[in-house]
């Protein structure tokens, strides 16, 4: 069942033969994307819409006057590798040359998708496929009350919660990458408390919780948003290891509520021997790069995070109590009066950002992970 369900995401590529001629010949390259764009023409469709929207907005492209060969590479490396449009930029894979090269980068599609379904047994992961069902599960290590809320007789659970908790936060249970997420002040909605809760039952199934209280160490980078450090864990036959390269910090830009890199938030690499943050920040849109916080003048590289031996030991434990979800993205935060406690887990975590930060392909170090592995196909 996983081996099927992975081939979704190999059955667009390039057969591998083709992809080695490609790279030694540019005719044979225009050729080859020209014959496999038209073939699943509806799968290139969504590249070429961002393939448009990075030439025309990111400024490492804005110089550049041979576009069509650009286009070209890009929508090659789409179907040949797996890369986005923006992992191409993002990587910088027009001056990386050669299958060797690219291949060495990890495709936050097709090897991701791989990953997923080879290390997590998929009537498990739903656990963390829906936020409150993995607060539930991890309870203890969020420090917070939450409630769902998703049918009409729920009204007096939701009652009870925000005459506790006034102010609020609200996310859908089901949804990623910061969609949806909103921080609720009651009072000052002009509504009552039927009248909102007939607002959200009319919409979607929510998560709301209480807010977290980030610690002074976090919030000097953006007081508006949560800081947070995304802490990846692999549960291998020697147990629970958050491999140094994958960790990364993020925080959001003046004004956000939200710190995701699609919401505008900028992130960096993590030493994660010592808890120092290690490299300049990048936003993920359009690869604009800060050795400090563009609003609050922080310095990012050498910054010391906050008792770092415990968030690393809350991530394992917690992943021990998983064990056949053996890959999962752990979203930390630092609270006041509670250090670090869980922002939300999931199985679907991004493995892109870290190539950027550490300017190297991180394939052969996830495969030797994997290999001392015992995975589900």
């Amino acid at each position: 069942m996983a081996k099927l369900a992975s081939r979704r995401y190999t059955k667009y590529l390039i057969p591998v033969k083709y992809v080695g001629l490609a790279e030694k010949d540019w005719i044979e390259k225009e050729r080859i994307t020209k014959r496999y764009a038209h073939k699943w023409r509806a799968h290139i469709h969504t590249a070429d819409i961002g393939i448009e929207n990075i030439l025309e907005c990111a400024p490492a492209y804005r110089e550049i006057t041979d576009k069509d060969a650009l286009r070209t590479d890009m929508r090659f490396c789409r179907l040949a590798y797996g890369f986005s449009p923006l992992e191409y930029m993002t990587y910088g894979l027009e001056h990386r040359k050669g299958v060797s090269e690219r291949r060495a980068f990890f495709s936050d599609w097709s090897d991701k998708g791989i990953l997923y379904h080879k290390l997590n047994r998929q009537s498990d992961v739903k656990i963390l496929n829906n936020k409150y069902t993995t607060y539930d599960k991890f309870k203890e290590y969020y420090k917070r009350d939450a409630i769902a809320i998703s049918r009409p007789e729920h009204f007096g659970r939701f009652r009870d919660f925000v005459r506790k908790h006034p102010v609020f936060v609200k996310k859908p249970l089901s949804l990623g990458g910061g969609r949806g997420i909103e921080l609720v002040d009651l009072s000052a909605s002009g509504k009552s408390e039927r009248e909102y809760f007939a607002g959200l039952m009319a919409l979607q199934a929510y998560i709301l919780e209480e807010c977290i209280i980030q610690s002074e160490d976090l919030s000097i980078f953006n007081p508006s948003s949560l800081t947070t450090v995304r802490c990846i864990t692999f549960y291998t036959k020697n147990g629970v290891v958050a491999p140094p390269y994958l960790s990364f910090f993020r925080t959001g830009r003046r004004g956000s509520f939200v710190d995701n890199a699609s919401k505008g938030g900028i992130a960096c690499g993590i030493d994660s021997v010592s808890g120092r943050l290690a490299t300049d920040a990048y936003a993920q849109y359009y690869g604009e790069r800060y050795a400090c916080h563009p609003d609050s003048g922080i310095q990012f590289k050498g910054y010391q995070l906050p008792e770092w031996e415990k968030l690393l030991g809350m991530c394992k434990e917690m992943s021990a109590q998983l064990p056949s979800v053996k890959f999962i993205s752990w979203d930390m935060a630092h609270a006041d009066k509670d250090g670090w406690v869980v922002v939300e887990g999931n199985s679907h975590g991004a493995i892109d950002f870290q190539q950027l930060f550490w300017n190297r392909g991180l394939k052969a170090d996830i495969e030797e992970i994997v290999r001392n592995t015992e995975t589900i196909m």
